[in-house]
């Protein structure tokens, strides 16, 4: 039996509101130790996803003040992965899109975040997070 997304994501993922602050989104991610931030609306359907790289790009580097909510710079429709996909169809789709961490889903409702790093410390096999690491990097 294949291990699956549920078995190895974080359950519970910590998510922001749309009209939070990229501020807040930038401390979450420092105190918290992660990179991305899903953003759900009040039924906790993800609705997009906040990374320091968007924060770093589409805010500071484009002079947006610190209360920009992060609506404004989110990815919209984010890359899911559902809880029963295997753990090698869930690095497919990071690899594909380039990403490190995807949200789990489950009826549209967030669930949990899968990361690189979840792969790597539990998969025994880790030339394979290696090679989704490398294909993650490349620029595109």
């Amino acid at each position: 039996m294949s291990t699956t997304v549920g078995d190895l994501m974080t359950p519970h993922a910590v998510s922001l509101a749309p009209d939070a602050t990229i501020q807040s989104a930038a401390k979450l991610m420092r105190d918290d130790i992660f990179g991305a931030v899903p953003i759900v609306d009040s039924n906790n359907a993800l609705v997009g996803i906040v990374t320091d790289r968007d924060i770093v790009v589409k805010a500071i580097a484009e002079g947006r003040g610190l209360d920009t909510p992060v609506s404004d710079i989110m990815t919209r429709n984010p890359q899911t992965a559902p809880r029963d996909a295997t753990i090698e169809q869930a690095m497919r789709i990071m690899a594909a899109a380039q990403i490190r961490r995807i949200p789990v889903v489950e009826s549209g409702r967030l669930i949990g975040m899968l990361s690189i790093g979840d792969i790597a410390t539990t998969v025994p096999d880790t030339s394979v997070a290696g090679t989704v690491l490398e294909h993650v990097s490349e620029r595109s």
